[in-house]
């Protein structure tokens, strides 16, 4: 009978529902722990990002305007070179319509807006026609600024000569002023760059 009881115990106990552990706290700290590892790790990234940007905006900038500083040196030596042109070539007039004895003398050049074209150009010549506003082209093939081959440049020559004053504004028949004038855009700014020079009937 003992025996008997003693199973009947054993199975009675072993219908009896089994408690089971509750982990769902625990798995809801490991969630909220995963969620705030993955925002800490987002931080940093952007954290990261913006040091490196502006570790980086330095020296970009720098580059930049050592760029554009050496592009508008470079465009400044060829205007000044353009300029120095216009004035050489309005002296080979002078010289050529004294040696030359050309009608009125270097007064035919007279009081007006020129433009030069160097192509073709010899040393008895006067390449000058009337200021039209037209840009240069440059010849590939020479290097050379003109009116007739290459493609076009930013510059524009403007040679102004006035007859029977120097450039100080001082009468006299025996000189003209002459002005050589270039203009270009560069990085939406008007440049210009202006020689002048008086030069006088030296016969």
């Amino acid at each position: 009978m003992k025996m008997k009881a003693r199973i009947m115990q054993i199975y009675e106990w072993a219908r009896m529902p089994r408690m089971t552990a509750d982990y769902s706290q625990y798995s809801h700290k490991d969630s909220h722990h995963s969620h705030f590892n993955a925002g800490f790790t987002l931080l940093e990234t952007i954290v990261a990002l913006t040091v490196i940007v502006a570790a980086m905006a330095g020296p970009i900038s720098l580059t930049t305007r050592g760029i554009f500083s050496a592009k508008f040196a470079k465009n400044k030596l060829v205007a000044v070179n353009l300029a120095q042109e216009g004035l050489e070539i309005i002296r080979q007039c002078r010289d050529n319509s004294i040696l030359l004895n050309w009608p009125g003398g270097y007064a035919s050049i007279g009081t007006r807006e020129w433009q030069a074209d160097v192509l073709g150009n010899t040393l008895n010549s006067c390449p000058l026609s009337p200021f039209t506003g037209a840009a240069l082209s440059r010849d590939e093939g020479t290097g050379l600024y003109n009116y007739s081959t290459g493609a076009a440049s930013l510059f524009t020559r403007k040679i102004t000569t006035q007859i029977n004053f120097d450039c100080g504004g001082t009468a006299g028949s025996d000189r003209f002023c002459v002005t050589s004038r270039i203009t270009w855009s560069e990085g939406g700014i008007d440049r210009v760059m202006t020689l002048q020079e008086t030069l006088y009937n030296w016969r």
